[in-house]
């Protein structure tokens, strides 16, 4: 573990004048403080040989030196529970520092610690002003040191950024001085800091899962409306706009962002609810300005523009996410299929802001336990998450109460549950996939203690290993609450259990695994007594309840069978529909698969009627929608109470792209070794396919072609991999490089 210099008495304030927002913030919510330039003057003898800077905040920071800022990451440090955990970055500085005067500091903006945060507004952490914190460790070429750590002698000036807050937008105004200006040495000088309160938590070496540019989005059509342009990027994306004008001094500038247009075409903003989402550019009348709302960000396809008489020279919009490793990729012949894919790429680069969010526009925004476990499998076939997510999981057991349940979310903010079914099971499902696909036994230790809490915390307070009717079921399912919610509790139960089971077996703690295994099984013929009848029915006849029945292993044998005989039913009586919400949808096309349904799996993933993915693709979506109704024609928009055009969620089918249609699965931890199992569509509505996975070997690909005589299939082994392909019954061996294998229609090789 990395030194950490920081201490809690390091900690510093600036006391700025509060200022009133320019634009309608909806909720009333108005007053917001001046963001201020935090800084030390410094005078050096010499240039360093080595400078390194450790930095923290309680809110967001961004570093600057000499007039120029150090690295570029957003948002730093990231969002935690400050009471409890705050990571500190080390930054290598020695090229941004000179022989003689120096001036060194950052930004300080709101961000989660004192901006507003869904239901607490801007008090989740107390009613606090943010803080900074900062050590500058010098080494010159003498082998002297020279430590330089914030303290009352730092001062501050009040930037040009007048307000700022995730929710409600960015107010700069460049009548005042910027930080090219305010931190170059020999700039202004300023006023004396406060020393702040600081925090009681752990200040722990960051895991450098930055937030940073990804790319940049240029408009695809802009049209005049009214006074105002609107402008369309083409794609749902998360970030800010870059943008350069031109106007008389004090001119201001308007810009509003939404995910879709009115029927007037306008930019349709009902749906964020206590959000604002607004940025105000106030032009200093100096010619060709550049503004970049840097301490906000939005989620938004459409930008409405309302100029003033500015003129807009050029625009183009910056895709924010957390920069994770690239692992997998696929693609198919079906344009609906790729499109879906692409819907599914978006919604998690969007919403991989510093931790996994349900949805990035809105006054929400949050680490919701449910979206992430569901989610979880698709993201690690298509990103190196393990870091991220090992963060995430310190937040998930930073969040746990004295009983041992997870918060429905993290980090914790004021309001909500403990202990909800789907919800509160992340902390066992993620640290099991990580497990899978990484092969990092420190996961399992790391949240051991917190896994063995959930499971105690769900025998303790269930009554004959059911547990109770309370939670959210299967969230936002087609027919609200149709699977009864104490049948879906007992079958994570049953599950959770199983996982942890499983995962004390990978450490050697062989009397835990027995124990959870006969625990699992003791909560499995709970749910075959309380819920199954010998023919296989499930109590409420839901697509969901069949699928946590044979997805989670609750029932075997004959039974079984008949259990999947009913699922068949059920969606047939739904026109061979999809009926499921968040729980239920990432279920639906790997049990199909594996029942032998990949008919009935295809037919569901290609359709575009209400309700499917494809029916929202239809209708213009490049994102995953919250709901399957989030717009239908026959009735417009949805509830606007809860209605985002980007939520991941109900994407988890991307899994089934690449460990089923395609069939790249783990056979060990880690993808140690590996089973290639495809399975192509047998009706031939999709005829190609391609998936492939990076391993710690390399990578591997799989592609499928359907022809005139049945399939071909493809397999790419990197060397020192092992594995085997599966089809029609029958395993082969898998060799290094390219392997081909021919099959006729009725599955034998040629």
């Amino acid at each position: 573990m990395k030194e950490i210099w920081i201490q809690k008495n390091n900690f510093i304030g600036a006391s700025t004048g509060q200022i009133h927002c320019p634009f309608e913030t909806r909720d009333g919510n108005k007053v917001g403080r001046i963001v201020p330039y935090i800084y030390r003057d410094l005078e050096l003898r010499e240039k360093p040989v080595s400078a390194r800077l450790q930095i923290t905040a309680l809110g967001i920071y961004e570093p600057w030196i000499n007039g120029k800022q150090v690295g570029s990451r957003y948002f730093a440090p990231g969002w935690t529970d400050y009471r409890k955990l705050v990571y500190v970055q080390t930054l290598d500085v020695t090229a941004y520092l000179n022989c003689g005067h120096n001036r060194f500091g950052a930004v300080l903006g709101d961000g989660w610690f004192a901006g507003n945060l869904s239901l607490c507004r801007k008090t989740t952490y107390g009613d606090r002003q943010p803080e900074l914190a900062m050590v500058l460790k010098l080494h010159y070429a003498d082998g002297t040191e020279e430590t330089v750590g914030s303290d009352e002698s730092f001062r501050f000036l009040e930037s040009n950024v007048r307000y700022a807050d995730f929710y409600m937008g960015q107010w700069t105004d460049h009548n005042y001085p910027g930080p090219e200006k305010c931190f170059a040495a020999g700039g202004p000088a300023g006023f004396p800091v406060r020393l702040g309160q600081g925090t009681d938590g752990a200040l722990l070496p960051d895991y450098e899962m930055a937030v940073r540019e990804e790319r940049r989005m240029q408009t695809v059509s802009i049209r005049q409306m009214g006074d105002s342009l609107v402008l369309d990027f083409g794609q749902n994306f998360v970030g800010i706009p870059e943008l350069v004008l031109r106007a008389k001094r004090h001119t201001a500038v308007t810009a509003w962002y939404g995910e879709m247009l009115n029927p007037d075409g306008s930019v349709y903003t009902a749906n964020l609810r206590g959000a604002a989402s607004v940025d105000r550019f106030v032009c200093a009348g100096e010619g060709e300005e550049c503004f970049r709302p840097s301490l906000t960000f939005h989620g938004f396809r459409y930008m409405q523009l309302r100029l003033s008489g500015a003129e807009l020279i050029r625009i183009e919009g910056i895709v924010l996410t957390s920069i994770l490793p690239k692992r997998g990729e696929f693609v198919c012949d079906n344009p609906m299929v790729n499109q879906l894919y692409s819907n599914i790429i978006w919604g998690m680069r969007g919403n991989f802001v510093d931790l996994p969010t349900d949805c990035p526009q809105r006054d929400e925004r949050l680490g919701w336990c449910g979206d992430t476990q569901v989610f979880c499998p698709t993201a690690m076939y298509n990103l190196d998450c393990r870091n991220f997510y090992k963060k995430y999981l310190r937040n998930v057991r930073d969040t746990i109460n004295e009983d041992g349940a997870p918060y429905d979310l993290a980090p914790y903010i004021y309001g909500l549950g403990y202990g909800t079914a789907a919800w509160a099971d992340a902390i066992v499902v993620i640290p099991y996939q990580h497990y899978r696909f990484y092969g990092d036994k420190s996961v399992i230790y790391e949240n051991l203690e917190a896994m063995e809490g959930w499971v105690e915390y769900q025998n303790r307070t269930s009554r004959d290993y059911i547990r109770p009717d309370e939670g959210y079921g299967d969230w936002l399912s087609v027919r609200l609450n149709e699977t009864p919610r104490d049948m879906l509790g007992t079958a994570y139960f049953a599950y959770t259990a199983q996982l942890l089971s499983e995962l004390c077996g990978e450490i050697g703690e062989t009397e835990k695994e027995q124990y959870y295994k006969s625990l699992s099984q003791k909560v499995k013929d709970a749910f075959h007594r309380h819920y199954v009848q010998e023919d296989g029915f499930i109590q409420s006849d839901s697509q969901c309840a069949y699928l946590l029945a044979i997805g989670f292993s609750l029932v075997d044998g004959a039974l079984a069978d008949r259990v999947a005989h009913r699922l068949v039913e059920s969606i047939h009586k739904d026109d061979d529909h999809l009926t499921c919400g968040f729980v239920g949808i990432s279920l639906l096309l790997p049990v199909l698969s594996k029942i032998g349904r990949n008919d009935l799996a295809y037919k569901i993933l290609l359709q575009d009627t209400y309700p499917s993915w494809g029916y929202s693709i239809k209708n213009g979506a490049t994102t995953i929608w919250e709901r399957w109704n989030s717009y239908t024609k026959e009735h417009g928009f949805g509830d606007v109470a809860m209605n985002s055009f980007n939520h991941y969620s109900l994407g988890s089918c991307g899994q089934w792209f690449s460990e089923y249609m395609c069939g790249i699965q783990p056979t060990k931890p880690g993808f140690a070794g590996v089973r290639i199992a495809p399975q192509p569509d047998p009706q031939l509505r999709i005829r190609r396919a391609c998936a492939s996975y990076q391993t710690e070997k390399g990578t591997v690909r799989s592609s499928w072609q359907a022809n005139e005589d049945g399939f071909c299939f493809v397999v790419g082994m990197p060397d020192g991999l092992s594995g085997v392909f599966s089809y029609g019954g029958r395993e082969y061996p898998l060799k290094n490089g390219q392997n081909t294998f021919t099959f006729g229609k009725e599955c034998g090789p040629k």
